[in-house]
């Protein structure tokens, strides 16, 4: 049987990601996925908030991470649905405006404050005499659920192994992990990253 350079338990955004680019990397690697997609985080938020940065750090690898989303389509051979959209935050009426300005300020690229009628004008839906404004700035977004397809498919591509199980359990020799057991079976691995989110403590 083989024996994987690394396994992966857990197919959300971060399993995904990492998965494929330890391949590609030349790693041999087995994701395991429990297949359950409508499980905790997995596709439940697309935003990128490249933006959001509070230190030199931060906005660093904010910004490095929206320009690798702005090529991932092309390197994975699918679409994630990337779009950069104007976010619309509203403050609610009565609310103390200037104080809300100062606590964006944190932010190297804090968004802009504009009027009730600047954001109707943004959005004809929004209720403008229960609005004190909105703050708005340039924000990145994605479909999770396109993102993870499309780094799965290039992950097979690349010769990645997927494996439709739940993880049961770890294989531990002394206080060193060895694999994973499934209910058909175990894997033995160099290396176990559990990326299961909340149900990594079941393991």
């Amino acid at each position: 049987m083989q024996t994987y350079d690394v396994i992966v338990i857990g197919n959300g955004l971060a399993g995904a990601a990492l998965s494929y680019e330890l391949v590609q990397v030349g790693q041999s690697v087995l994701l395991l996925d429990d297949g359950n997609p409508d499980s905790g985080t997995r596709y439940s938020y697309g935003g990128i908030g490249y933006w959001a940065g509070t230190t030199e750090l931060t906005t660093t690898l904010f910004q490095s991470g929206m320009v690798r989303h702005r090529q991932l389509s092309e390197e994975l051979g699918a679409d994630t649905q990337l779009r950069e959209l104007d976010l619309l935050l509203t403050v609610e009426k009565g609310a103390d405006v200037e104080a809300l300005k100062r606590e964006y300020e944190i932010f190297r690229t804090p968004p802009e404050f504009i009027s009730v009628a600047a954001a109707c004008d943004r959005e004809p839906q929004l209720k403008g005499d229960a609005i004190a404004g909105a703050f708005t700035i340039r924000h990145g977004h994605v479909d999770p659920q396109s993102l993870v397809a499309a780094y799965n498919q290039a992950f097979r591509r690349l010769g990645g192994h997927h494996n439709l199980s739940a993880a049961t359990g770890l294989v531990r020799v002394g206080n060193k992990v060895t694999g994973v057991t499934t209910a058909a079976q175990a894997y033995p691995a160099k290396i176990v990253v559990i990326a299961a989110g909340a149900y990594s403590q079941r393991l």
